[in-house]
């Protein structure tokens, strides 16, 4: 990434009691150094509580900092409104540039774009990547958002293009990776939570599990109904199926609708 403008080469004074950035610009090979009055916000914010902080009224490069200064201090307790604040901005500038895409294809791309940037923020080994979010916040998430927008539109002409192949060759969702994963059998203990949320009886529960052609998809049905796995998620901490699977959350979707449909003509609509 080339070197943002900055006002000054040079840190605040006050600057030493923050923690310092450790990556350099690519090209000149200078130290990062955030902007003289994002460290200036910080020190004043760092001087009160933080159950008083304010995250609409703080710039986004305090926001980063602040996350990372609690999630170091391990206070769960605050660090949630924070999160939720800067997550709302990545999302609106996210879908900026998802204009022209299907509400639903807008969304997931925002979701992962929050996904990858939480990724950054929590990260335990610092990059430019990471560090350049507490300088010029808004334009690396446009520079990552301009990437991932190429990205998607091939994705979804490759996406279109294998669905038409597949409908011609097999008639139904076949990703042929079935021989690389599991069965996505569940064990007998597994069977028995299942059937008691289900109210069903545990053959019954076999009867319908055994009804997905798919493996994988019979292995999505277990992790989203049996264990509670999202299927995507803006926290980092969560597992999710669309990165368990490396599938789109839309896809995910269609693999559990499809899954159920074969369950209930299985069980008689019973499930």
């Amino acid at each position: 990434m080339d070197r943002p403008p900055q006002p000054t080469a040079v840190s605040s004074p006050s600057a030493v009691n923050l923690a310092a950035l450790t990556q350099t610009f690519k090209r000149s090979g200078e130290p990062l150094l955030r902007f003289a009055d994002v460290e200036s916000e910080i020190l004043a914010v760092l001087e009160t509580d933080p159950a008083a902080w304010s995250p609409t009224a703080l710039k986004s490069e305090t926001l980063v900092y602040l996350i990372r200064w609690l999630w170091r201090c391990n206070d769960q307790k605050n660090i949630g409104r924070l999160i939720e604040c800067l997550g709302k901005r990545i999302a609106q500038i996210a879908r900026d540039f998802a204009s022209g895409f299907p509400p639903n294809i807008a969304e997931e791309f925002a979701i992962e774009i929050a996904e990858e940037v939480n990724l950054l923020i929590f990260t335990s080994t610092p990059s430019r990547q990471s560090e350049i979010l507490e300088i010029v916040f808004r334009r690396a998430i446009e520079r990552r958002a301009i990437n991932k927008r190429s990205k998607l539109k091939e994705r979804l002409k490759h996406e279109c293009s294998e669905s038409r192949i597949q409908a011609k060759d097999i008639g139904e969702d076949n990703d042929g990776v079935i021989a690389s994963h599991s069965d996505g059998k569940p064990d007998p203990g597994e069977i028995a939570l299942l059937a008691e949320a289900q109210r069903l009886r545990p053959e019954q529960v076999r009867k319908a599990l055994a009804a997905i052609s798919n493996p994988l998809h019979r292995e999505a049905v277990i992790l989203h109904h049996l264990q509670g796995w999202q299927i995507s998620s803006t926290e980092i901490a969560k597992p999710t199926l669309s990165t368990h699977f490396k599938k789109s959350p839309r896809q995910i979707q269609n693999w559990l609708k499809g899954a159920m449909m074969q369950m209930r003509t299985a069980l008689g609509e019973s499930i």
